[in-house]
């Protein structure tokens, strides 16, 4: 059981919104995760995205290990730098506001049951066997349209006065 780190510093986005990502993200594998993540129209999905890929390309490059078999092992959104800034006020005051940054702290893990699932689907794909079926053709009854028959009425036209 191996597990693969990926840490990403000063992302330029609010914790509070990518802590909202976060949630739906780590019910799924992180393959589902990537995919669902590119059609999230969310600035932060990027960031998220990029970090997951990074990790599952790190063990595929590393280890050799199928990016099927990895699950989330921790996914942290940690609180980065807080710049105070000023914007103009009116009647000559500074209104202050904060640019914040956060950090992606993100592990997967090769799961302790992916020896036992290698070994299950093979053995179901031996057990399996063809399963004949049957198929009965229908015959179409004709059917005549009923249609209705609508009369031509002309109104005559009004003569003048």
């Amino acid at each position: 059981m191996s597990d693969f780190k990926v840490y990403i510093k000063n992302v330029k986005i609010s914790p509070k919104k990518l802590r909202f990502l976060v949630s739906n993200v780590k019910k799924q594998s992180p393959v589902q995760a990537v995919h669902t993540l590119m059609y999230t129209q969310k600035k932060g999905a990027t960031f998220l995205r990029k970090a997951i890929s990074s990790a599952l390309s790190n063990a595929k490059n590393t280890m050799n290990i199928d990016s099927g078999l990895l699950q989330f092992k921790s996914v942290a959104i940690e609180e980065g730098l807080r710049l105070k800034r000023f914007r103009a006020g009116s009647k000559g005051m500074a209104k202050p506001f904060r640019h914040e940054y956060s950090h992606i702290k993100l592990v997967l893990t090769t799961g302790d049951n992916t020896d036992k699932s290698i070994k299950s689907v093979k053995s179901i794909k031996s057990e399996t066997e063809p399963v004949e079926t049957e198929v009965k053709k229908t015959e179409l009854k004709e059917v005549k349209s009923t249609k209705l028959k609508v009369k031509n009425a002309t109104k005559e036209p009004k003569a003048e006065k």
